[in-house]
């Protein structure tokens, strides 16, 4: 857990800038060639913010060629020029609850198995107990089976 936080804290400027990014829709700007049409487009296809917008994401909706494609690059591009990192902010605590909430479910998990461990244990000790009954029989009957192989291999 304390190398996820870490990598919070390592990575803020790139979550502020996501956030940011999350909050520019396409549908509030306006962008050179993109009009209602194509922005209904981006967003069948689920590109509706700033965040949503990659050469390859762009480059693969029907109708946007590389012309329209790096429109919306620029555009997004020009946002991020337009971000201002705040040091003073930190890390969300968004993102530190819902690391907390990740890691509480697994050790939970982790609990509950831990919890049973001990009756797998006694289930498993009274199996061998069982199966132990048998090792005589089977020693004998493996005796036996070579004594009959060892006689039958006489008689050849």
């Amino acid at each position: 857990m304390n190398v996820e936080r870490q990598k919070l804290q390592d990575n803020v400027r790139e979550n502020q800038l996501q956030k940011f990014l999350d909050g520019q829709y396409i549908d509030n700007h306006s962008i050179s060639g993109i009009g209602p049409s194509r922005k209904a487009t981006l967003s069948s296809f689920g590109v509706e913010t700033a965040a949503d917008v990659t050469w390859n994401q762009i480059i693969n909706i029907p109708g946007f060629g590389s012309t329209f494609t790096r429109e919306l690059v620029d555009w997004r591009k020009s946002l991020e020029r337009r971000f201002v990192f705040d040091p003073s902010k930190g890390v969300n605590p968004a993102d530190i609850a819902a690391l907390n909430q990740r890691f509480s479910h697994r050790r939970k998990q982790i609990e509950v198995s831990l919890l049973a461990g001990p009756e797998q244990l006694i289930n498993i000790r009274d199996s061998v107990l069982e199966y132990r009954k048998f090792f005589p029989m089977v020693q004998q009957a493996a005796q036996q089976l070579a004594q009959a192989e060892a006689d039958l291999s006489l008689l050849k």
